[in-house]
Formats: structure tokens, C-alpha cells, sequence
């Protein structure tokens, strides 16, 4: 059968602002080069706050969308957040068939299930299939306390757990901290990069990453030639866990905005900027979105989120890790149905919006850009295959 795909003629806006990873024009803000990272062996006690976690994940053929593709399996450490519960990135309960608890030292399992999850911002909360079992499973465990928010060139330790039960702690330092994108395209959050030299020796898919016996964040991948993490930050960890813990998981809110520098002197001139001022043109508005909702139009000139002055490449001053990309003030720092006010420039005149922070799903728009969970949806009629037009669909196809 020949497929045939419905190409739509316009793309949804994402939900979120895109920073785009930094460049040598736009650096990190970073600490000086941090000495070698030396691992050493844990405080046995350590093992009493994590888990392993193992996933058999089987993910639906993009090609022939009435079959799932052979199973593969990966396995992390995961910290116990709470009684009974233990958290983990989002990317390892994707398309999840089976979640399992094991203890450290592999005596014991119990089956899991997803409490809650927000692949966007790439965390997930996990607690036991069973009570009753996961009762038993986690006795005698204890739950890590969160830490504050480590400064530039703070010492962070990476816990890892070998096969024999033996834990490791990677000695390593908050390098840089940045707004990127650590798992799905154009989802901007705040990250850590952590400098550490990690252990093969006991390889696992996410980590739990601490400051002075306290949980930090959450290890998202590991680059070996550079020698850096990536870590969801502890304020975005926060966040998470306090809206998941109440059963009624709201996600982060998106202002549904793209965005463009105002450096070009031409352009400052015929959005009649001054020289002192800095904002960011507003290039595209998604419908429905937070700020198409509050008054936001194409053409806008944003000049400042509530209090925080946003220069002409899209950066404001943080109080404690200097120059974050704007973003952060709003899915960083914000929750669904907080109220910002956006102050703008439209036609050379100044104008203030109260803007109602909401989350809009994946699900909403015209082309998904995922679909974990969900089976492809599709139409076979004379022959012929319709599917519905979707981002891991054409990527089916190749880069381009």
C-alpha cells in the first residue's frame, strides 16, 4: 500500500520562547575551569535514598503505524523524593510498556507506575503499581532533601550505584548554567552543566545529582569528550514536585511567543527604539496561547517582564546565575494561572499588559511535535494509507 501524507499548510507556533544554544557571540556564564573530577566511594547509607529503575520502553512504527517496534529496555538511578515516590526523566517513561522498582542491591523489585509527567521539561514522578508492595518495598528508605540553589563553581556530586551495590559519588563543579533544550526540540529550560569526569563502570540513564548530601537536580545526559552534564536544575525540580505531589499536576505555562533580537540598527530605527532601550520584536503569535489571549500582536516590541529589563538579545539579569535568557521568567519562575505584566513598545508608544499565564498541550496543536503514549492515528481508505502529519513523522523521513 502506498501511504499518502495530509501536508497541512501551516505549522503551530511552540508554546515556548527558542534561545537556541548559546554561542561564542553569547556565552554561559561560567566559573573557571574546575579541577579534575575524582570519584570515590559513597557513604553506604546513600543507598537507603535511591532506586533503580528499569523501563521497557516500545515505541509505534512511523511507518506502518498499525506496529510498535521491537522493545528495548534502559535503566537509571532514581532518587526517593517522597514517601514511596522517586523521580526520573520524563525520556525513560516514554512510551513505557513496564516500569519496575529494584533496590540497589538487586534483592528486590516491585512493579511501578507514573504518578506524574512532563515530557517538555523532561521529569517524571513515579510510585509503586501496588501500595501494599511498594509499602514493603520502600521500608527503611529515605527520602532526599532538596537543596537550595547552588552558585557558579559550587561543588555538585554525581551518585552513581556499581553493579555490586557499591555507591560512588563523582566529585565535579557547576560550570555554566544556560536556557537549552536538553531532550525534546524547541523545549527551553534552565540547566546546569556540570563538569565531571563520569565512571563506565556503573553506566545509568539519569542520575541523581547532589550538593552537601542534598538533592540538586537530576544528571539528563553526559558528554565524554568534553567531560560536561547536562542537569535539570534544582529551582525546575522544585517546581515539579511540589505541583506533581498534589495529584493535580499543572505542567509549566507557556507565553506562546517567538521571538527575534533587535541588535540590527535598521530594525531599532523603524520600531523606533532609543538608544538606552533593549527588547526583543515579536515575530509570531500562537493562537490561543497565553499572549494572543492577553492582547500581544506581531510587531511588539517587549521591553520588560514584570520587573526584569530584557536587553536586545533576549537576556535579563538574574540574581544569582547573571544572564539567562528571557524564557526563564516565564517557565522557570512561574506557575499556570499566575498573572505577568508585559511591558511593550507597539507603533513607538509604550503599552503594559496583564497577561494570564496558561499551558497549552501538545496535543492542541496543528502538528504535534510528540506523541508519547499515543498510537499514530491513520486511515486506510481504496488502498491507500492518510496519516495524521505529526513532528516524529517527518522525521521518519530524515533530517530534512
Amino acid at each position: 500500500m502506498k501511504r499518502l501524507l495530509l501536508l497541512l499548510p501551516l505549522l503551530a507556533l511552540p508554546s515556548c520562547d527558542s534561545p537556541g544554544r548559546a554561542t561564542a557571540a553569547e556565552p554561559v556564564i561560567q566559573s573557571p575551569p574546575a579541577p579534575p573530577a575524582v570519584a570515590v566511594t559513597a557513604p553506604l547509607e546513600l543507598t537507603r535514598s535511591v532506586v533503580r529503575i528499569n523501563s521497557t520502553r516500545q515505541t509505534w512504527n512511523d511507518n506502518q503505524p498499525w506496529e510498535k517496534n521491537p522493545p528495548n529496555q534502559r535503566r537509571a538511578l532514581g532518587p526517593v523524593v517522597g514517601p514511596n515516590l522517586v523521580l526520573t526523566t520524563g525520556e525513560l517513561v516514554g512510551d513505557a510498556t513496564y516500569l519496575e522498582f529494584e533496590s540497589t542491591d538487586g534483592t528486590r523489585l516491585t512493579p511501578a507506575k507514573v504518578i506524574a509527567v512532563d515530557f517538555e521539561a523532561n521529569l517524571a514522578l513515579l510510585g509503586p503499581a501496588d501500595d501494599t508492595a511498594g509499602a514493603k518495598f520502600f521500608e527503611g528508605m529515605k527520602p532526599f532533601e532538596m537543596d537550595g540553589s547552588p552558585k557558579i563553581g559550587d561543588p555538585l556530586d554525581i551518585l552513581q550505584v556499581e553493579d555490586n551495590g557499591v555507591p560512588l559519588l563523582t566529585v565535579g563543579a557547576l560550570q555554566g548554567v544556560d536556557v537549552v533544550s536538553n531532550f525534546l526540540e524547541g523545549q527551553y529550560f534552565l540547566t546546569f552543566q556540570v563538569k565531571a569526569s563520569m565512571q563506565s563502570a556503573a553506566s545509568s540513564f539519569s542520575l541523581p545529582v547532589l550538593s552537601k548530601g542534598k538533592l540538586a537536580g537530576l544528571l539528563a545526559s553526559y558528554n565524554s569528550k568534553d567531560q560536561l552534564s547536562d542537569v535539570i536544575a534544582t529551582e525546575l525540580v522544585k517546581r515539579f514536585l511540589e505541583s506533581a505531589k498534589t495529584g493535580h499536576y499543572a505542567g509549566f505555562p507557556g507565553l506562546g511567543l517567538e521571538t527575534t533580537r533587535t541588535e540590527d540598527p535598521s530594525l531599532r530605527q523603524w520600531l523606533k527604539l532609543g538608544e538606552d532601550q533593549g527588547g526583543i520584536y515579536v515575530s509570531g503569535v500562537r493562537k490561543g496561547g497565553s499572549a494572543q489571549l492577553a492582547g500581544v500582536k506581531k510587531g511588539d516590541v517587549v521591553l520588560a517582564v514584570d520587573d526584569h529589563p530584557i536587553d536586545r538579545r533576549g537576556y535579563y539579569a538574574h540574581p544569582v546565575y547573571g544572564n539567562l535568557f528571557w524564557s526563564h521568567l516565564i517557565r522557570g519562575e512561574k506557575n499556570v494561572g499566575d498573572t505577568i505584566t508585559l511591558k511593550l513598545l507597539r507603533g513607538g508608544q509604550p503599552l503594559s499588559l496583564d497577561v494570564k499565564l496558561v499551558r497549552q498541550e501538545e496535543s492542541d496543536n496543528l502538528v504535534p511535535a510528540y506523541t508519547f503514549g499515543h498510537a499514530p492515528r491513520y486511515l486506510v481508505k481504496g488502498g491507500l494509507i492518510f496519516q495524521e502529519l505529526t513532528k516524529p513523522l517527518l522525521e521518519s523521513f530524515g533530517d530534512e
